[in-house]
């Protein structure tokens, strides 16, 4: 992301037009333990649910589909904990995930 910064000015002219408040997401919603979650949907409508946890410094995606967003929704609602049918890395740099190599 900071290469696209650097090496493009048009890229960065653009951007910097854009107000802050306009660049950040907002949460979609809190649960009764704290945590914040976070909802992207593209323009293809795929989804990525995030929850974070901000006493302990951890978010994990819990829903990528609409199903399992309607399960998360469920839990929610009846004050159940959060199971996520996902299994991902929390925390995890994206430079520091393995990158697959193209096959030849």
């Amino acid at each position: 992301l900071e290469y696209q910064f650097t090496c493009h000015p048009k890229f960065k002219a653009a951007v910097t037009t854009i107000s802050c408040k306009d660049l950040r997401l907002d949460p979609v919603g809190r649960d009764k333990n704290g945590c914040v979650y976070w909802l992207q949907v593209d323009h293809d409508a795929n989804l990525c649910l995030y929850k974070e946890d901000q006493d302990e410094e951890t978010w994990q995606l819990i829903a990528n589909n609409r199903e399992e967003l309607i399960k998360i929704i469920g839990q929610l609602k009846n004050g159940e904990e959060i199971t996520p049918s996902i299994v991902s890395n929390n925390n995890e740099d994206s430079c520091s995930a393995e990158v697959p190599q193209p096959q030849t």
